[in-house]
């Protein structure tokens, strides 16, 4: 895909796509990619322990694949954490930083209320942006 309008990569009619990151680490980590081109980057932990980390939104990316990180912060985000740079696109993944770990799709939402994508504010938007 030339350039990184990542919104092409939602679905018509459909909120978001999320993806994964691949292999076995300490965290599960997941990118949501909203129809509007927000990201929300979450970590959550494994065991019995299991649940959010921490989560993280992005107002989009830019043609360099640049992604700009809303600050400021929660007190709980690891900056250094977060995914700086989209460096390839796949309709089955994505990669960021130029790292092997491939982000894997994980599933294709019709509404996220969630993160605030409900039924309305999808059908709205995607006219709206018809």
């Amino acid at each position: 895909m030339k350039g990184y309008n990542l919104k092409q990569l939602v679905p018509s009619g459909y909120a978001a796509v999320c993806y994964e990151k691949e292999g076995n680490t300490k965290f599960r980590d997941r990118v949501i990619l909203f129809f509007d081109g927000k990201l929300v980057f979450e970590r959550f932990c494994w065991g019995e322990a299991a649940g959010l980390v921490f989560r993280a939104w992005a107002e989009g990316v830019d043609s360099k694949g640049q992604v700009s990180w809303k600050k400021p912060f929660d007190a709980a985000v690891k900056q250094e954490e977060l995914p700086c740079c989209v460096t390839e696109v796949n309709e089955e993944y994505l990669c960021f930083d130029q790292k092997a770990a491939k982000w894997m799709k994980e599933e294709e939402k019709k509404t996220d209320s969630a993160h605030g994508y409900g039924r309305w504010k999808v059908l709205l938007g995607r006219w709206k942006n018809k």
